[in-house]
């Protein structure tokens, strides 16, 4: 029993291709720039680390979500699932597979397990909208068809019983005036942006990533609060989900001032 949890908590069940130089992925895309320089820099050291335990089990259960709902659509002639489309941008190439596409309306759609905090977070699903845009962007230009300005978020809250009676999330909802969703599972449709702007925003992601690799020294740039989720003084997504975080000298300094 320990050697068989031991393995699933020691594998990555998302589906990542083997980094190239000249390739980078939708989700790379939405990374600082400094976290995907580093993450491609050590790509090798990092393949060594030891595993990222808690990431990896919500890597299974997001993944087992998404392979029981492509199953579900395997015979649906409605909807067009896990397709991977590719661009070419500045010389780098832009890969990325979607979720779903509903054909009666046209709409891009995507899955997502998360946690209560995460979604009272975000209600609006603001944060989903660089990248379902750019897989709307994928699917337009390579010569199928365009697909509705709103797309769809469908979040699967995992800790959904425990949250609704967690004292500290419902003094939060009282406070902010807002409501509990009614079950686990929650769609978000949210406006995308237009494809120009998703276009322009692809570029400057990509030249960023360019100049940031050709850079004598990456460490000189630093994340932003926002990107290194600032939490009540805490650097949450460092810790948790930073693949590259122990070959960040602002995280070393940060944890030699004290933080956790």
């Amino acid at each position: 029993m320990e050697k068989l949890i031991e393995k699933i908590l020691s594998t990555d069940f998302y589906d990542r291709k083997e980094t190239q130089d000249d390739v980078l992925s939708v989700t790379e895309l939405e990374k600082s720039i400094k976290e995907l320089v580093l993450s491609r820099k050590f790509k090798e050291e990092i393949k060594t680390d030891p595993p990222n335990l808690d990431a990896n089990l919500e890597s299974l259960m997001g993944s087992g979500i998404h392979a029981i709902l492509e199953e579900m659509d395997k015979d649906n002639p409605d909807a067009i699932t896990e397709m991977r489309l590719t661009t070419e941008v500045e010389g780098i190439t832009v890969s990325g597979k979607f979720d779903r596409i509903d054909k009666p309306i046209w709409q891009m759609q995507d899955y997502k397990s998360t946690q209560m905090w995460t979604h009272l977070f975000d209600l609006r699903g603001e944060k989903h909208i660089p990248q379902l845009s750019t897989y709307r962007y994928l699917w337009t230009i390579v010569g199928n068809r365009e697909l509705s300005d709103v797309g769809l978020v469908v979040r699967f809250i995992r800790d959904f019983k425990l949250a609704v009676k967690h004292s500290g999330i419902r003094k939060y909802v009282k406070n902010q005036g807002i409501e509990l969703p009614e079950r686990g599972i929650v769609a978000l449709p949210i406006p995308l942006w237009s494809m120009q702007k998703t276009g322009e925003n692809m570029r400057m992601k990509v030249e960023a990533y360019l100049e940031g690799m050709a850079m004598a020294d990456i460490q000189q740039v630093t994340c932003t609060d926002e990107e290194v989720w600032v939490n009540k003084g805490k650097w949450d997504k460092c810790g948790m989900y930073c693949s590259a975080a122990r070959y960040c000298d602002q995280f070393k300094k940060y944890k030699d001032r004290g933080g956790k």
